[in-house]
């Protein structure tokens, strides 16, 4: 490519040419080259040949040794008006630069080479006719030995700046030229202490005229927007390039290059665009949706009559409120800054939403589909441009602005506000999150907690679409409206943490019918999402529900998930020791930058942007990452279930495991056949089931509720199987997390499944109380197996993690297998190994502390599978429950007296070559 790697400049005569014959040799031919007395013929002659000595790295290192490099730097700066020997030393630097770049920068800086370059550019400049070619052999030399802060500085101040931006000026449409100035400015402006001179100078002008002269040309819009981005990380300089018209000149980049690829490119204008708006416009406000929990609204449910009532409790200790958003365990939790707004407050709620409707398609949902011709970056593409064309919308007060006049406005803001906090977190009333632009977006139309008490939809037009969170596991804590019909939401963190932003169930109300409205979440925190691989969120309509004709449907067009330009300070990993990093301690808001974070821990939002239309006028719809399952629901259900017992006898026993930390009561099922006697009941196997334990997990509910359904049906397989085992079941393992409308913490803001090791009765009761309800059975053989259900928001398919300390253990590969009889399961995805981030996982704990083979983690995928009939479908509530149904003949086959499967697997397994676990393990 004309501006890609340059080989080294060898003609076909000189790579033919012989090798230097000794040291003695090179060295004569330098000081040949540097001899401004010797003729030129001698020069040139010497020049060529160690130009045809430096073809190769054994030629190179005796070249350097002998001082060729200050050789070829003096012969550039004496070459006067003769172009050849000039372009000949300029090729032999090109070459040596390539063996040992560091010996060439040290040597131009320590010995004038630098200037010497610099010089030679400034004669090219001042001829008429300048050749194109020699001055790009200059400015390539010439960023060869500009990348080091020294000799970027000594550029500096030898005026090089004015020198640079003279070349972009005089040679603005000569690509050839410009390219190659334009990558030393970048090189310049990666210093911070350049940037205002490089502003000064006028060079954000010259670089917007650059990309204007060559808008089609990817290789000078990505280096011009590379000097720019380096120059908008300065506030103040940022605040002038976004009064020189930038906005619309990078816009233009975007649309000129929308397309798979160059996403690159556009990605690098998103990032100069979102940067300047943010300078103006601080993004904390934004995405500021910590919440703690509020002790005055604590709720729970009566366990005798279901009703309303208050309850008191602990709240979590001031240490434990802001967790770290890892999944794993480790790393100093962030302290939130000290002038941020008070964290709003969020009490428990129950019911207050549609009675969902379990109404599964006839036929599995395809995932979503693309357009013909277009890939899925190409959606990324299109859908980082839709943003950047709404932000432009709004801009014009910006681009009216001066530099000056608007450093005088924010400082002017800054103190009227009254408080450093009031200048930073301009968001914190509800119609102030962003401010509006002549068409009125953007918008705040949703708070799910205003702080000044008004009402959550203060800042909505009658046209813009009602957002509502005010009911159980709901998730939504701010929608901006950006269009006439698009908006930005962004998702409340768990309750006392700084993270976990993933699930969302949010209700809508005043859409027009059939219309597409652009939704896009900006604070999601993982690094992938199946979201990517076409997975679709999920609708309800309440209007179609009521007539009894449609449950949860998947919804949505144009889906993506990308990073985008908003980023947050992740905590540090504990190191050995127990100590973390410093960045640890400086978790901060989201912002557009990490100013003062160590940049290793500075990590960007993801976005999932989604089309939507929505099906009726005068409708209320809910939508969610994953079919809805509430505490209130699996109260009812229990119900159910109890009554249907009674009906056809005893089979199931319904209790109490412990009262959450909320209040709530965490409900532990014994199903067996209770007809017998004691003492036959007390011989029975044992398995213990458990799920939820991560509220955001959903599915694993919905595969729950079809266990329960079979193991408590009146099949010949379910009544064989209560005659042979106790399943001692805990549908729900964190209420309080459900019902907040959590991710995966609970109350007290840690992951329950990383404190298995030694739980605290008080902050994490349930975790405690059921892994005390298996060490009961410790010392005896009645314990068979024990199995926590999840849900995976990044994998396909529905698998099991087991346990195994090395590659001879076959028994936790056998219930694996028997689960396999079902066709939505993946034997090849089920893993094996145990990670050290796993060690206070509720499997690996009852794995090693009680010896126990069968110990599984079930995993569901969001999604849906990969491979047979099902491959490229959605799983719904059917497919869901059908699994949890397959524990039924799997557990039989374990707990067969003869042990005809287990015996036939464990000789199939040991004729087959082991590995230790297959795929990786996720998140959970």
């Amino acid at each position: 490519p004309p501006h890609g790697p340059r080989p080294r400049p060898c003609s076909a005569g000189m790579r033919s040419a012989p090798a230097m014959k000794s040291k003695d040799e090179a060295s004569a031919l330098a000081v040949t080259l540097q001899s401004i007395t010797e003729p030129y013929d001698a020069r040139k002659a010497a020049c060529d040949a160690l130009l045809a000595a430096s073809c190769s790295d054994s030629s190179c290192s005796v070249l350097c040794s002998v001082g060729a490099i200050h050789s070829a730097f003096v012969a550039v700066k004496t070459a006067g008006e003769l172009p050849a020997l000039l372009k000949s030393a300029l090729a032999l630097l090109c070459n040596l630069s390539k063996f040992d770049s560091k010996l060439v920068s040290v040597v131009a800086r320590l010995q004038g080479g630098l200037s010497g370059l610099l010089d030679a550019v400034r004669e090219q400049l001042a001829l008429p006719g300048s050749d194109p070619m020699l001055l790009r052999a200059l400015l390539h030399s010439l960023g060869d030995v500009t990348g080091g802060p020294q000799n970027a500085q000594l550029l500096a101040k030898e005026n090089g700046v004015a020198v640079l931006l003279g070349c972009v000026l005089s040679h603005l449409k000569t690509e050839s030229v410009l390219v190659p100035a334009l990558q030393v400015l970048v090189s310049l402006s990666r210093h911070p202490a350049h940037i205002k001179l490089l502003v000064r100078e006028g060079g954000v002008p010259a670089l917007l005229a650059a990309v204007l002269a060559h808008l089609h040309r990817p290789d000078v819009c990505k280096a011009s927007l590379s000097v720019l981005k380096n120059i908008v990380a300065d506030d103040a300089a940022a605040m002038r390039v976004s009064g020189q018209g930038a906005y619309r000149i990078i816009l233009a980049v975007m649309q000129a290059h929308n397309c798979a690829e160059q996403i690159e490119l556009v990605r690098l204008a998103s990032s100069v665009l979102w940067r300047l708006y943010h300078v103006r416009h601080p993004p904390e406000a934004l995405l500021h949706s910590y919440l703690r929990f509020d002790d005055n609204k604590r709720q729970a449910a009566d366990a005798r009559d279901g009703a309303l009532a208050r309850s008191g409790g602990l709240l979590p200790p001031t240490g434990t409120e802001l967790s770290s958003s890892s999944d794993d365990d480790g790393g100093d939790e962030p302290q939130p800054d000290a002038d941020a707004p008070p964290l709003p407050a969020k009490g428990f709620v129950l019911g207050g939403h549609a009675s969902f409707l379990d109404v599964p398609p006839a036929t599995p949902e395809p995932l979503a589909s693309l357009e013909p011709g277009l890939s899925y970056l190409d959606i990324i593409v299109r859908a980082i441009t839709a943003d950047a064309e709404t932000l432009v919308a709004s801009t014009a007060p910006d681009e009216a602005r001066g530099a000056a006049a608007g450093v005088a406005a924010r400082s002017a803001m800054a103190a009227g506000a009254g408080s450093a906090a009031a200048a930073r977190w301009p968001g914190a009333s509800a119609s102030a999150a962003c401010a509006a632009g002549p068409a009125g977006f953007p918008r705040q139309v949703f708070d799910a907690h205003p702080a000044d008490g008004t009402s959550p939809h203060a800042g909505a037009l009658d046209s813009s679409l009602r957002f509502d969170a005010s009911f159980e596991s709901a998730n939504l804590r701010r929608a901006v409206q950006t269009g006439p019909t698009s908006y930005t939401l962004v998702l409340a963190c768990d309750v006392n943490t700084r993270g976990h932003t993933q699930w969302f169930h949010f209700r809508v109300a005043n859409a027009q019918a059939g219309v597409p409205y652009r939704l896009s979440i900006v604070n999601m925190m993982k690094p992938d999402s199946l979201f990517a691989l076409g997975m679709r969120p999920l609708l309800y309509s309440e209007a179609q529900g009521a007539r009894g004709q449609l449950g949860w449907r998947r919804c949505g067009d144009n889906i993506c998930y990308f990073a985008n330009q908003y980023t947050y300070v992740a905590p540090a990993k504990r190191r050995a020791g127990g100590k973390a990093g410093k960045a640890g301690k400086a978790g901060g808001e989201g912002s557009s930058r990490g100013d003062g974070a160590d940049a290793a821990n500075v990590q960007p939002y993801y976005t999932l942007t989604m089309t939507i239309r929505f099906p009726e006028e005068d409708d209320v719809c809910y939508v969610a990452q994953c079919y809805p399952f509430t505490h209130s629901m699996l109260r009812r259900y229990l119900d159910q279930v109890g009554a249907q017992s009674r009906r056809s006898g005893e089979v199931v026993r319904r209790e109490c495991l412990c009262a959450t930390s909320g209040g709530h009561e965490c409900d532990l099922l014994t199903v067996t056949d209770f007809s017998a006697s004691e003492a036959e009941i007390a011989a029975r196997r044992v398995v213990v089931l458990s799920a939820r334990v991560h509220p955001g997990e959903t599915n694993a509910s919905w595969m729950m509720n079809g266990l329960i359904e079979a193991v408590t049906a009146d099949t010949a397989e379910a009544v064989a199987l209560r005659l042979a085992v106790v399943l001692r079941i805990v549908p729900m393992l964190n209420p309080d997390g459900t019902i907040l409308g959590n991710y995966r913490c609970g109350m007290a803001g840690v992951d329950l499944n990383r404190q298995w090791q030694d739980p605290s009765e008080e902050a994490m009761p349930t975790i405690f109380h059921l892994k005390r309800l298996l060490k009961s059975y410790e010392g005896t053989d009645r314990l068979l197996l024990f199995c926590d259900l999840h849900g995976h928001s990044r994998k396909n398919n529905i698998f099991t993690y087991g346990c195994e300390a090395s590659t001879k253990a076959l028994a936790p590969r056998i219930f694996p297998r028997l689960l396999a009889d079902c066709p939505h399961f993946s034997l090849p995805d089920c893993s094996y190994k145990v990670l050290r981030s796993k060690e206070n996982t509720g499997r690996v704990v009852v794995w090693r502390q009680l010896s126990l083979a069968h110990s599984y983690t079930l995993e569901a995928s969001f999604c849906g599978a990969d491979f047979g009939p099902g491959a490229g479908l959605h799983f719904s509530t059917r497919e869901l429950r059908a699994m949890g149904a397959a524990f039924v003949p799997a557990l039989l086959a374990l707990v067969d007296p003869a042990q005809v499967r287990v015996l036939d697997i464990s000789a199939e397994i040991e004729m087959q070559p082991l590995a230790m676990g297959g795929v990786g393990e996720g998140s959970n």
